[in-house]
């Protein structure tokens, strides 16, 4: 199965991305004072049925394993032990996949909505001037190691001072290679294998359920001036052909990065998939029927017509991680059920 997917660098909604619009293409764990087992952290990540429950067997690399070196945006980071207090430059996926790999954070920039009940770390989040982060939240945190994104470069010499820094470059796209590199750099990789072993359990499944019968999909993300139609790159659409369902090319308007079109609301009548996914995070439900629903338009969408349309967490489905890619399952399958 082909593993790219968008690029995934997270940043506030309600703040402009710091670089582009590929920034934008980026969740419940009981948290315990050591590493977790991998499979109690998919069960109360998921909360479904569907998720294994005898993923955990695997344990975390011991001290004798570091120091390592690990590959990154920076060159190479030599990691002295293996880390407990790992600093998470990022608002969804990369803490999403932190913690399921068996660690708490010492500090994020934010927290995962499907993470939050549990999250009793502090959080960072800084300004654009230092690329998002409160560097001195950060410093008191006293992380010994600290894993971010490449556009947080222009602050590394300061991320090194306080502990040794993965920064994982831009072209690290998919959710899957961006959890190995934090797994190589914590010593998890055995957790890793088995939570990837159980996402693709879990996905042939859903492919197996669905058979010759599953829909085509569009992947919609309504703004109040204009809509993105995500395409099958996108990471969403790379996990839902893992589960046999199609995502139909979006309608012809401004590419967004690589893995979709900004559209004019012209082009509403153009998403073509038998069934709409909302991705709802960009404006409010009044916005959207007062913008969507209330237009002649939206009622000639062949999905709207059938009454094909499913809301879901955008950011669940554009900014996930290890834990994250369980929420959209279960939308998708309480979808096509």
């Amino acid at each position: 199965m082909t593993r790219r997917s968008e690029p995934r660098r997270s940043v506030p909604l309600s703040r402009p991305s710091p670089t582009s619009a590929a920034l934008w293409s980026r969740r419940r764990f009981l948290i315990g004072t050591g590493a977790l087992a991998a499979g109690a952290a998919v069960t109360a990540a998921c909360n479904s049925d569907a998720a294994p429950d005898d993923v955990g067997a695997a344990s975390p690399t011991t001290d004798d394993d570091f120091p390592r070196t690990v590959d990154n945006a920076l060159g190479t980071t030599e990691i002295p032990r293996r880390p407990e207090q790992v600093a998470v430059l990022d608002y969804n996926g990369l803490v999403d996949s932190v913690v399921a790999l068996g660690l708490r954070p010492a500090v994020s920039l934010g927290v995962p909505a499907w993470v939050a009940d549990s999250a009793d770390w502090p959080t960072a989040d800084g300004t654009e001037e230092t690329a998002f982060v409160n560097l001195e939240a950060l410093a008191a945190a006293r992380p010994d190691l600290v894993i971010g994104h490449e556009y947080q470069v222009e602050v590394a010499d300061t991320l090194q001072d306080i502990a040794p820094t993965v920064l994982i470059a831009e072209d690290v796209v998919g959710w899957q290679e961006e959890a190995a590199v934090v797994a190589e750099a914590t010593g998890t990789e055995s957790i890793l294998a088995e939570l990837l072993e159980a996402y693709e359990e879990r996905v042939a499944g859903i492919r197996e359920a669905l058979g010759d019968d599953a829909p085509t999909v569009s992947l919609f993300r309504p703004q109040p001036d204009s809509f993105i139609a995500y395409s099958a790159d996108s990471i969403a659409g790379q996990v839902l052909a893992d589960c046999g369902v199609a995502v139909v090319d979006p309608p012809p308007g401004e590419p967004f990065g690589t893995i979709g079109s900004r559209c004019s609301l012209e082009r509403l009548a153009e998403l073509t998939g038998e069934r709409i996914v909302v991705y709802t995070y960009d404006i409010s439900d009044d916005e959207f029927a007062a913008i969507y629903e209330s237009q002649p338009l939206w009622a000639t969408v062949p999905a709207v017509a059938a009454g094909a349309v499913t809301r879901v967490d955008g950011i669940a489905w554009t900014n996930f991680g290890l834990s994250g890619v369980h929420v959209l399952l279960d939308e998708l399958e309480a979808a096509l059920a």
